[in-house]
């Protein structure tokens, strides 16, 4: 995986993996002390020493200082390594769980061994010669009788009232009844090798009429669920559960596993009926976080799915997708997650962190496609045009849209000609500086028939910056459509009537970001837009807007991306790695380069310059020559000690 401990598509192998290998050596060191401490006659971390009358020789480095010391430059360590919030602070809480939690255990631990073999006169563990009367008295163990039951009486009590569910009574949701079954599964099966995962079931449906949503009982029908999960660590899976009544719900065997879908676990599953018999199978991949769907035959019989096509939902950020039903007509509407890409102080500062998506139409095509378009309803919020087009010609030099139409929060409609006139690419600039300081580039190569949202100039301030690419779906000959929404901190792209969409976090710093420019390759070619329109989007917040009490921690703006062949994932049955992981081939022009203030240092050479680039592994080099010296200092004084005694047994 791409991340080992800290599980986000969008993270760094070579700054994860020296942390990483740091927390492997800690480990090894850790076992290492243990051992020395288990096979040494005279207990070097134990904190004593005998001689040769069998007479105490206490040392001041002992043990529990010695662990103490471990557990500090542990802790040290990690938190070092989330100082820069460039890398981590993505998904900072994984981070700190899966990595400081775990060696703040074993710390613990160790700590609690050095503790109680302080006073351990030959080494060893069971060498403790002290005892404790454990026998309570009567009153004691009275007391403790009937505090026990007390509190095994209340836990009771409190485990039956726990875990019940709430139903609504009233209309709007406000008064919830807990009936007086419980409902909820408890555990999966133990017998199906379920090893991850037992979480987020699906909206029910009936088992014979999947589209249909009864307005009194089922009927002679039973309702059916999916809940995610992931088999022997090697694929993701769905479980089926059926109910009578939404009260009791029985285990009824495996929907999909595997297949076609990657991951080791599947969340967020979603299953509904898209056309006469074809039917719509969506989860959301763990640890890679993207969406994908596949459609496919449904047996209301065996409780079974039969994939036929798929497809990933959205190529950037969207993750944990969910649909649902949103009028008579049976539109089908779905929500999704989008987290955030800055540092967790700028989250903090703001009060919030993560959004919604814009609500999607579900639809299919006549190829059993599935196609995710802004919903209907949107174009509500729609301002007059700032500015509208026809055949627009877009050549090699960087071109404002126009001066009245800067918006952070717009709609964009552009028609692209796939056969453009010796152009190999096209950029559009989105939430844009005059200068391009700050810029978000919305790239479409022709070539390889990829669009790509490159947000490597998107901020000044740290946050992540990789592009997010997708396929254009497109024939030699049609057009490319695309629907761009800008929304201040978040830009989506919908391809070819949401063939492909992209969904990635930008965070602006400059109050001038807000323009649309743009521009052809340079190689003299012209790419004709036969439409392009720029609308003003208004906003449902009826609230006042939150502004950060932080100021941004600013980043210097990285090297333009180098050329590399695009590495989209395959429309084929296996898919490939989450498309984020790619970089399309367009160059990417480098923004002004900013004055260097005159008291600036020049890099450093030599040792100091390796250290610059690689402090990771330097502070795990320091750790690592620490621990050796605290070991090796152990052993020097058992030594000193044993020649000693053994010379004042001589006298």
């Amino acid at each position: 995986r791409r991340s080992v401990f800290c599980a986000h598509h969008e993270m760094d192998a070579a700054v994860v993996f020296p942390s990483w290998a740091a927390l492997c050596v800690v480990f090894l060191l850790y076992a290492a002390v243990l051992a020395l401490h288990l096979v040494l006659p005279g207990s070097v971390v134990g904190g004593y020493v005998a001689d040769a009358y069998g007479r105490p020789l206490r040392y001041r480095l002992n043990g529990f200082r010695v662990l103490s010391l471990c557990a500090v430059l542990f802790i040290a360590l990690h938190l070092l390594s989330l100082v820069d919030g460039t890398y981590f602070a993505a998904n900072i809480w994984d981070c700190f769980k899966a990595a400081n939690v775990i060696g703040l255990f074993v710390s613990a631990f160790f700590l609690l061994i050095g503790y109680l073999t302080r006073e351990d006169m030959r080494g060893g563990l069971g060498a403790r010669t002290r005892t404790v009367d454990r026998k309570p008295s009567s009153s004691s163990s009275s007391s403790s009788s009937s505090s026990s039951s007390s509190s095994s009486s209340s836990s009771s009590s409190s485990s039956s009232s726990a875990k019940r569910q709430a139903t609504a009574c009233d209309g709007k949701y406000e008064e919830w009844v807990k009936p007086a079954t419980n409902p909820f599964l408890s555990a999966p099966p133990g017998d199906i090798g379920l090893t991850e995962g037992f979480r987020d079931p699906t909206t029910a449906w009936l088992r014979h009429s999947p589209s249909s949503i009864p307005a009194g009982g089922v009927g002679d029908d039973e309702w059916v669920m999916l809940i995610g999960g992931g088999l022997n660590n090697e694929e993701g899976t769905a479980l089926v559960y059926t109910s009578p009544d939404f009260q009791e719900w029985t285990y009824h065997g495996l929907f999909y596993s595997g297949g076609v879908l990657p991951g080791t676990n599947w969340e967020c599953p979603d299953f509904f009926q898209v056309g006469e018999n074809l039917y719509a199978f969506k989860v959301s991949i763990d640890h890679e976080f993207f969406d994908m769907w596949t459609t496919g035959e449904y047996d209301p019989e065996l409780l079974t799915f039969t994939p036929h096509h798929v497809g990933v939902v959205d190529y950037g950020s969207l993750y944990a997708g969910k649909s649902f039903v949103a009028d008579g007509e049976g539109t089908r509407v779905m929500w999704g997650w989008v987290p955030e890409e800055d540092p967790v102080p700028m989250q903090l500062a703001r009060g919030w962190a993560g959004i919604q998506a814009l609500p999607r139409e579900v639809s299919v095509n006549e190829d059993g496609v599935l196609l995710w378009q802004p919903a209907a309803s949107l174009s509500g919020l729609y301002g007059e045009a700032l500015f509208s087009e026809d055949d627009f010609s877009v050549g090699g030099e960087r071109r404002q849209l126009c001066e009245d139409c800067c918006s952070a929060q717009m709609v964009m409609h552009v028609e692209v000609e796939v056969e453009a006139d010796g152009a190999a690419w096209l950029e559009i600039e989105v939430l844009s500086s005059e200068e391009g300081q700050e810029r978000t580039i919305l790239a479409v190569d022709f070539a390889n028939s990829t669009v790509c949202l490159d947000r490597t100039y998107s901020s000044l301030a740290a946050a992540t910056k990789t592009p997010q690419c997708a396929p254009l779906f497109t024939g030699s000959s049609e057009a490319v459509v695309l629907d761009v929404f800008v929304d201040h901190s978040v830009v989506e792209v919908f391809v070819n009537g949401g063939r492909s969409t992209i969904t990635s976090r930008v965070y602006p710093t400059l109050s001038t970001s807000t323009c649309v420019f743009l521009r052809a390759d340079d190689d003299g070619g012209t790419v004709t837009l036969p439409e392009i329109s720029l609308r003003p989007v208004e906003s449902i917040w009826d609230g006042p807007v939150p502004t950060p009490t932080a100021t941004p921690t600013p980043a210097t703006p990285p090297p333009s991306l180098s050329p590399s062949a695009s590495a989209l994932p395959s429309t084929s049955s296996t898919p490939s790695p989450h498309p984020s992981t790619s970089q399309y081939s367009v160059p990417v022009p480098p923004p002004p380069p900013p004055a260097a203030p005159a008291s600036e240092a020049s890099p450093r050479s030599g040792v100091l310059g390796w250290i610059d680039e690689n402090v990771y592994w330097f502070i795990s080099i320091v750790v690592v020559l620490i621990f050796a010296l605290i070991v090796l200092g152990g052993l020097v004084v058992y030594r000193v000690r044993s020649k000693q005694a053994s010379f004042e047994m001589l006298q």
